[in-house]
């Protein structure tokens, strides 16, 4: 014949058996405390959850924010990569640009050339 397993009772079994009768009871009052401690404390959790964490609202905003200024950034950087890119084309194939960097940025000229700088505007 199988052994019978008396089902073992809670800790809180007390606790819960009374708080059970407390609010079956005439005490209307009671009840609306309870209840009302009850949905104060849902709400609080409920922002909470809302406002810090991993999926919070303000966190939200904040990755978001990041996102489109790393997203600018690597723009700006890509066009600079383009730009490097085609500088570096001209420098290594074009000798009419080569030329004209050396005349204008670094004031170079053939022996037999004067080189006049006038003043801008």
């Amino acid at each position: 014949m199988p052994r019978k397993i008396k089902p073992s009772r809670s800790v809180l079994t007390p606790i819960a058996q009374a708080f059970v009768q407390k609010m079956t009871g005439a005490d209307e009052r009671f009840r609306r405390r309870v209840l009302f401690f009850a949905y104060a404390a849902v709400i609080g959790i409920f922002i909470y959850s809302l406002t810090n964490e991993t999926y919070g609202v303000m966190r939200i905003m904040r990755l978001r924010a990041e996102a489109k200024s790393l997203s600018a950034s690597n723009l700006a950087l890509s066009a600079e990569v383009i730009d490097a890119e085609r500088i570096r084309d001209l420098l290594l194939s074009d000798k009419a640009y080569i030329e004209k960097i050396a005349r204008t940025k670094y004031l170079m000229a053939y022996p037999s050339e004067q080189v006049f700088r006038y003043r801008g505007r």
